[in-house]
């Protein structure tokens, strides 16, 4: 059986309103001192300028991003699947993108996975397995995202009903999830406790997201190095570091380096020259073809569910980096359709 779940609202939300409030609440607060001081091992004064800028940038690409997308409607269709194959194909690709160690395999798994969650709906018992899946894979290796991932998927038909008063709630709830509770259980603490139960601790929990975006925007990247941010497998090819180890030697202490702690990736690398808003306005314009081009509800679903699972990191991973999962992800539905046309065709060719 067939349903629909029109996500516009959880878009406009996560590309638009959140960007918004996160780069404009600093930027208030810097506009008495003209910057803001931030740490995380070391200490940097971030100027309002930076904020005005990727106030101004970020609403930009979302509205890029909605355009690009309402072509789609927003609509999800999905089947309702009791059949136990893909209830255990769910599982088992879930689990494989979590961890499998090989980078170029895992690139397959993770798409996969989004097409196939993304066009069956499983049932209440395989979301508690992937639930469990995800806390394991938090307590044995720190990432907290799988968990949060999980639960988005899980209430997408509650959330989809949500007004956007209800869905900014959800959101901040979300917040406060991820950083006082699910942290905490990561670091081996109770929740709440400790220094791990205040406003100042949320604050510095966001640092160093604002820390690394204002230190792509300052680094000089060059075309070639921003559009390897983009394209698949083209750092491997021209030899880059990535984004996030160059500024890392720029922000972060050796030892700190030493123990893989980074900054994260962020799209304001792309604001700070022409060449980075070319490379943006290229992305979002090939989006929008390759939505016209390819009308495959197979692609429709896998790219609306991976906007949706990406929706909590737009303001934190760089978009060259969603843009590249995608392109991934249209290969991947082109050779799934193509699959099941030649099953359909050996179907009536067998009767």
């Amino acid at each position: 059986m067939y349903k629909e779940l029109n996500i516009k609202k959880i878009i406009i939300l996560c590309y638009i309103i959140i960007p918004f409030f996160f780069y404009s609440i600093p930027y208030v607060f810097s506009l008495q001192t003209g910057y803001i001081r931030l740490h995380f091992f070391e200490t940097f004064n971030v100027p309002s300028s930076f904020f005005l800028i990727c106030i101004i940038g970020y609403l930009c690409l979302g509205l890029g991003v909605f355009i690009s997308l309402s072509k789609t409607h927003f609509k999800i269709k999905y089947i309702i699947s009791n059949d136990p194959l893909i209830n255990w194909a769910i599982i088992i690709l879930f689990s494989a993108q979590l961890f499998i160690p090989i980078g170029y395999i895992k690139v397959f798994f993770t798409p996969l996975f989004t097409l196939f969650i993304a066009t069956h709906r499983p049932k209440n018992f395989t979301f508690i397995l992937l639930l469990l899946i995800a806390f394991i894979k938090m307590i044995t290796a720190y990432d907290r995202y799988p968990v949060i991932m999980v639960l988005l998927i899980w209430l997408l038909p509650i959330l989809s009903e949500l007004s956007y008063k209800k869905l900014l709630l959800s959101a901040l709830s979300a917040i406060l999830l991820l950083v006082f509770i699910l942290q905490s259980i990561r670091a081996g603490m109770l929740p709440f406790s400790g220094k791990m139960n205040n406003f100042a601790y949320l604050y510095q929990h966001m640092s160093p997201i604002y820390i690394g975006a204002y230190l792509q925007y300052e680094e000089d990247f060059t075309e070639l190095q921003l559009l390897a941010e983009s394209i698949p497998f083209a750092k491997s090819i021209l030899g880059y570091d990535t984004a996030i180890d160059i500024i890392a030697e720029k922000g972060l202490p050796r030892h700190i380096i030493d123990l893989g702690i980074r900054h994260g990736s962020n799209t304001s690398m792309y604001l700070s020259n022409l060449w980075g808003i070319i490379i943006l306005i290229l992305m979002i314009f090939s989006l929008y073809i390759l939505i016209r081009i390819f009308k495959l509800n197979f692609f429709y679903n896998t790219l609306l569910m991976m906007f949706i699972l990406q929706g909590p990191y737009f303001i934190r991973r760089t978009f060259g980096a969603l843009f590249i999962d995608i392109l991934v992800s249209l290969f991947i539905c082109l050779l799934f359709s193509l699959f099941y046309q030649l099953k359909t065709l050996q179907s009536k060719d067998s009767y």
